[in-house]
């Protein structure tokens, strides 16, 4: 249990000395572990705010936003996000796909789809990953439902083909399993099962391109033993 804690910590900054980055972590992710979720909060306010002289690492803001998720709060990961930039820090990749994880859940699709845009602009330093690109692709599928008007549903449908050839055309962020079972099933429940089709054929395609690799790296390797 960390009962003293926060004398301790108040001491620490008093004295001036400085918390490196892991012990700032180690000490947030503790109260999280022990359900102290309460004096969690207040302790990121007070590291984010200008009073505090230890300012809380990125780590630290990624480990209160995966909190937020798992308690089952994830609108509350954007104030997370929008006060870490108030702060002046900086995101990482993990920082942003928290972000698109809470979107995903709330089926806020528009949000999704600009903080993804945001990534791939030139100027950022941090380039979308698969998951970064399925969590919005899940946005939009969360936003799909059998009331939606026919221009959400075309919109919808638009923008996850438009998410699913930049990941086929980008080359770092290349679409995954679950990718294409978030893409087939979105666009079948928006009734482009035209467009669905299309992807499933891929799918196989790429699936069969694999096999024939593995057959032929297989293969080699038999030929060279026989050397």
């Amino acid at each position: 249990m960390i009962s003293s804690s926060n004398c301790t910590w108040a001491q620490l900054e008093q004295a001036g000395l400085e918390a490196n980055p892991a012990c700032i972590n180690a000490y947030v992710q503790a109260l999280v572990h022990q359900g102290d979720w309460c004096e969690a909060q207040k302790h990121f306010k007070h590291l984010l705010s200008c009073s505090s002289n230890v300012k809380a690492p990125i780590v630290t803001v990624n480990t209160i936003m995966a909190a937020y998720m798992k308690q089952g709060m994830p609108e509350q990961v954007r104030r997370v996000f929008d006060d870490m930039y108030k702060a002046g820090l900086q995101p990482n990749i993990l920082t942003y796909t928290t972000l698109l994880s809470s979107y995903a859940e709330l089926g806020w699709w528009q949000p999704a789809l600009q903080i993804l845009n945001h990534m791939c602009q030139p100027q950022v330093a941090i380039n979308p990953n698969t998951l970064a690109f399925n969590h919005a692709l899940t946005a939009l599928h969360k936003a799909a439902c059998q009331d939606c008007s026919t221009d959400l549903q075309a919109a919808l449908a638009e923008n996850a083909v438009g998410l699913f050839n930049q990941m086929l055309n980008r080359g770092r962020a290349p679409p995954d399993g679950g990718t294409y079972v978030i893409v087939t099933v979105l666009l079948t429940r928006v009734g482009a099962v035209g467009q669905a089709l299309q992807v499933y054929e891929l799918k196989l395609q790429q699936a069969l391109s694999v096999y024939e690799l593995k057959l032929q790296q297989a293969l080699q390797v038999y030929e060279l033993k026989l050397q």
